[in-house]
């Protein structure tokens, strides 16, 4: 028996070698191929077609590609799959993915991830993730997305979206459009809010206009609207958490995606742990063409031995589907749109035609060379065209845009030097391609590596890139990894709040004075040094230097206001705590804190101004006060009237 299956395998090998074209590695002859095999399920037997992938071998990678590279746009199943090649891989095989609206606006009903960039969500279902290292898992994910503004994460000035890239017409819905997005457009009356290279370039009402470096919001959550403000910063970023699917929200389980390449949701999950699981009511389903009917439908999974394998099976149900999955020897296995969506494609031919145009698929690709890991303060870092060690030059060379927003720059271009221009903090590099002479902070310098264009795309050599932004970088051989550590204000800001639950202030000072020093506008680094200075570690007057940089950066911040002026009393500098204590009240029109706090000043004994102080008692009398200020107040009038 065992020698028989070693002859078909080899018969497949040499079929394989047979029909791979001329232009594809040879390399593919061993970690792709395609098996026929005759599975059994409690309805019976079927004869299916396989595809499978070694992920063993580095130099395969699996992708979630997008049709035309857009969300709400869709493409023949064998033209996504052709769409992944390059001069650095050839895609030579592919399967439907994820769930989408095929019968209106083709938007996407699935959590799709490309290159560690989440760029669609939806929290019912299970999801494939696939690691830089080819570790694949079926995962139960719940998405959430956290905005901020002005460089902080915490209200007044956080705010959130229900998904990204995806339009809902419900007045309650808060939304994020990127430059991938191709669904509809349709004429609306939310708030339109424009981030471009990180600002907040324009808000409106009606726009659809989504910037190219950038992203639209688009909301009627005033709370959300209002905490974006022309000319600041404003960002997001996701966290990933188990999804339990039987509350709103999810389990509270934090999920470590920071090494997730791909991520191709759909669901239910077919096997896990080795296990049959297929119970598509219990992960949110609710249509009976996936609960219970049978009909065609294409699984995704991997072996004990990762070895990744995709198919289609006609006139099964998804439990049915979960023992075939079973039966290939799969420990996860997931399942994927299905009916018409179903094809499967390898090596130029369709396995299984699909019956309609699709959004999205997951494609196999095999490199040319095997990747090189490139770690950005331990965690790993994906571009959408993959770093190369140009022999030329003995360099790596990374695209451009990618390593600079990773390393938290922006990329421009400047009309009148014709340059592209990096800034990151207080540095400012300007290039050309073609040319190795890069200013830097305006100063002449020359790179051993010119710019060069690779596939349409512009490369520069990471080392070089790095360093002139203060960055390290290391290079290890044996596992092809190249180590980057550069000052992260992210980074430090979470120590440094651990430093405060752990009451070591002193700790935490000294890593929100590094942010300062990698960045002297962190408002969020200046705001904690002047509450640790004023309440943890009393020390009054280094608290003013903080609130005032505070002011400085955002005079709006009416709670930061009230604390320099109660600051500015404690040091006995009345005149300018009067002044922000008058400002506070034109902050917060209804609290009588800043008359009384003005009040308080005046009758402080270095002022001893009774009338003033009468008077702006008087006046805070009018607004909204504590119990223990109505009293103090009603009683000094008392007393001096």
């Amino acid at each position: 028996m065992k020698s028989q299956q070693a002859m078909r395998i080899l018969f497949v090998m040499l079929f394989m070698i047979i029909s791979i074209p001329f232009t594809s590695p040879v390399h593919a002859q061993s970690s792709v191929w395609k098996e026929s095999r005759t599975v059994s399920f409690t309805g019976g037997n079927k004869n299916i077609s396989v595809l499978w992938a070694d992920l063993k071998d580095d130099k395969i990678r699996i992708d979630s590609v997008l049709a035309h590279g857009k969300i709400g746009a869709t493409d023949a199943l064998s033209s996504i799959v052709q769409s992944a090649s390059n001069t650095d891989a050839t895609a030579i095989g592919g399967i439907n993915g994820s769930f989408f609206n095929a019968y209106a606006d083709m938007q996407p009903s699935g959590t799709l991830m490309l290159d560690g960039k989440v760029l669609h969500m939806a929290n019912t279902g299970s999801v494939l993730a696939i690691s830089g290292d080819n570790t694949v898992s079926v995962d139960p994910l719940f998405v959430k997305i956290v905005g901020g503004t002005n460089g902080q994460w915490e209200w007044p000035y956080s705010w959130y979206s229900w998904n990204i890239n995806h339009y809902y017409s419900d007045a309650a819905a808060t939304m994020i459009f990127t430059p991938e997005y191709a669904g509809p457009r349709p004429s609306h009356d939310f708030t339109s809010i424009e981030v471009d290279k990180g600002v907040v370039t324009k808000k409106g009402s009606g726009s659809f206009y989504i910037p190219t470096d950038g992203f639209l919001v688009l909301t009627k959550d005033v709370n959300v609207s209002k905490v974006f403000e022309l000319g600041k910063t404003a960002e997001y970023r996701m966290e990933y958490y188990a999804n339990d699917f039987t509350t709103v929200g999810h389990s509270g389980i934090s999920l470590d995606y920071a090494n997730i390449r791909t991520v191709v949701g759909a669901g239910p999950t077919l096997v896990e742990n080795g296990k049959l699981k297929a119970d598509a009511g219990a992960e949110g389903f609710t249509e009976g063409k996936i609960t219970s009917s049978a009909a065609t439908r294409s699984l995704i999974g991997i072996t004990e031995d990762n070895r990744l394998g995709m198919t289609v099976v006609s006139g099964v149900t998804v439990k049915q589907l979960g023992e075939i999955a079973l039966s290939l020897g799969m420990v996860e296995a997931m399942n994927l749109d299905g009916g018409g969506s179903s094809g499967l494609y390898y090596n130029g031919s369709y396995m299984t035609t699909p019956g309609r145009l699709l959004s999205n698929a997951v494609v196999i690709k095999i490199l040319n060379e095997s990747p090189m890991t490139i770690l950005l303060n331990n965690k790993p870092l994906f571009f959408d065209t993959e770093p190369y060690l140009n022999k030329t030059y003995n360099r790596t060379l990374v695209p451009l845009r990618g390593i600079s927003e990773a390393l938290g720059a922006s990329v421009g271009w400047n009309a009148a030097t014709s340059s592209i221009t990096i800034e990151r903090l207080d540095t400012k590099l300007e290039l050309k391609v073609g040319s190795a002479s890069i200013l830097v902070n305006g100063k002449s310098e020359t790179m051993d590596v010119p710019v060069l264009l690779k596939d349409s795309r512009t490369y520069v050599p990471l080392r070089f890139i790095t360093q002139y932004f203060g960055g390290d970088v290391k290079w290890i051989q044996e596992s092809k990894t190249v180590e980057l550590t550069i000052g992260d204000a992210t980074q430090w800001i979470e120590q440094a709040k651990q430093y405060e639950v752990a009451n070591q202030y002193d700790e935490a000072k000294q890593s929100y004075l590094a942010i300062l020093e990698m960045d002297t506008n962190n408002i969020f680094a200046a705001k904690r040094l002047a509450v640790i200075y004023a309440n943890l570690t009393p020390d009054k007057i280094k608290a003013i230097k903080y609130y005032e940089k505070v002011y400085e950066l955002d005079p709006k911040d009416a709670a930061n206001v009230a604390s320099l002026a109660w600051a500015y009393y404690d040091n006995m500098q009345l005149e300018k705590a009067i002044d922000m204590f008058l400002i506070y009240d034109e902050r917060v029109p209804s609290s009588g804190v800043g008359y009384y706090g003005a009040a308080v000043c005046y009758s402080h004994y270095q002022k001893n101004d009774v009338d003033s102080a009468v008077k702006y008692y008087q006046l805070a009398l009018k607004k909204a006060l504590t119990p223990a200020q109505i009293d103090f107040a009603m009683k000094y009038i008392t007393k001096h009237e």
